[in-house]
């Protein structure tokens, strides 16, 4: 063991690149290098810098996602309120934190893709079952 006060030792060093084929090098990774002072290993993680972003899910997609799950589950007679607020509650067990509410739009913030999804799936599902409810 060296017993080094000044910390200023020069490392030899070793460079690997990454490309498309190899995923970027996603994951686990290690190099080893040395020269004639120092032989060592150094292991590191590669992950992609993710930012949450801002996901806007209407309030019919948020009930008619609550109306698919509680039919599935057999559960008839809950209020609209309630389907909602089961939607917005399974998001955030997703990850997804409620980050502003209008009375038609819920904006939730995270990373993925699960309120996209939901407003993909569901919503123009509802918008065209409101407009027929309201045409007939």
């Amino acid at each position: 063991m060296e017993d080094d006060v000044f910390f200023d030792d020069v490392l030899a060093s070793f460079t690997q690149a990454w490309g498309q084929a190899q995923n970027w090098g996603a994951g686990a990774q290690s190099g080893s290098v040395r020269d004639s002072n120092i032989t060592y290993t150094l292991s590191y993680t590669i992950t992609c810098a993710r930012q949450p972003g801002m996901s806007a899910v209407s309030q019919a997609a948020l009930l008619a996602y609550g109306q698919a799950k509680a039919k599935r589950r057999k559960v008839e007679g809950v209020s609209e309120t309630t389907l909602v607020g089961w939607s917005i509650d399974r998001l955030r067990r997703g990850g997804f934190a409620l980050a502003h509410a209008s009375d038609r739009e819920f904006h939730f913030r995270a990373v993925g893709n699960l309120a996209n999804l939901v407003e993909r799936r569901f919503g123009g599902q509802s918008h065209a079952s409101q407009k027929a409810t309201a045409a007939g």
